[in-house]
């Protein structure tokens, strides 16, 4: 049983999809919502995929490399983003600005509560936002009820 959080700040993008699902027969079960859409016929200049669960369901995308951390909910939110190149290889950094011009990836494990025991592990995926614009989202998340 684990924290589900709403997003507060979606800047105007509309949401496309939300589902549950387990990633295996053995995990536990992970919300995602997905707001805009990065395929045909109507793609969004930017999106955001949040995905939530009590324990990690995927690994991210690669190849990333580390732009930034921040504090929220008492807990570290890390900032990754595209690497420089195309040739797969993993970076030691990325750039604001190839978060924006390609990926986010956004990682946090917020912890549970009495009622909720269990952490959740958070991760989004982003394209066309500014690290400003996923501060903001995340820290816009805010418990369901």
């Amino acid at each position: 049983d684990f924290v589900v959080y709403a997003p507060t700040k979606t800047f105007g993008i509309p949401m496309t999809s939300f589902r549950n699902y387990a990633c295996d027969p053995q995990s536990s079960p992970q919300l995602s919502v997905n707001f805009g859409s990065d395929t045909n016929p109507n793609p969004t200049p930017k999106t955001i995929s949040l995905a939530q669960s009590p324990a990690w369901c995927t690994d991210g995308p690669d190849p990333i490399g580390p732009v930034t951390t921040f504090t929220f909910g008492g807990s570290e939110v890390q900032i990754s983003g595209a690497c420089p190149g195309t040739d797969g290889r993993e970076c030691k950094r990325s750039t604001p600005a190839l978060v924006k011009k390609r990926f986010g990836y956004i990682t946090v494990i917020l912890p549970g509560t009495a009622a909720h025991p269990s952490p959740t592990h958070i991760e989004i995926y982003s394209t066309g936002l500014s690290v400003a614009e996923i501060r903001a989202f995340v820290r816009g998340l805010v418990p369901a009820k």
